[in-house]
């Protein structure tokens, strides 16, 4: 009779076989939390990368909605303006397209951070502990938010 093997361990809590089941337990358990921690981080990397990717997609079509409309407007417009109206509607133009790309990355930064965060507190850093862009960025969107 073997006397390590698990089967022989099942209904034993103490001795040498109890101690290999406690061991293989806290083994599994350890494991798991850092599958589980593997996992929080694959989540975090995914949820920052869309948020990448979706300021960079509503940006370019923003930006290109915008445009092209008034710059379309602007061209049968031209015939009866004076080249100072046209510099302003233009410079208005890219105003428009500049606020609509930070309102996208000011939405898609918070994505970022809400994942840096919740994944810092299951490793128990802080956010100052990690990118200093992700803190300057963090501190002004609370400073925005409590205006």
């Amino acid at each position: 009779m073997q006397h390590n093997s698990i089967r022989g361990c099942v209904g034993y809590p103490y001795g040498r076989n109890g101690r290999i089941v406690m061991v293989l337990q806290v083994a599994k358990r350890l494991s798991n939390a850092y599958f589980s921690f593997r996992h929080s981080v694959s989540d975090a990397q995914r949820i920052a990368n869309t948020a990448v990717e979706k300021v960079v997609n509503l940006s370019m079509e923003t930006s290109s909605d915008i445009l092209s409309e008034g710059l379309s407007q602007l061209g049968s417009m031209k015939r009866v303006m004076t080249v100072p109206e046209i510099f302003a509607i233009q410079s208005d133009l890219w105003s428009q397209v500049g606020k609509s790309c930070l309102g996208h990355f000011q939405l898609s930064m918070e994505e970022v951070i809400e994942a840096q965060i919740n994944l810092n507190n299951l490793v128990g850093h802080k956010l100052e502990d990690f990118s200093p862009l992700l803190q300057a960025v963090g501190t002004g969107l609370i400073q925005t938010k409590n205006r």
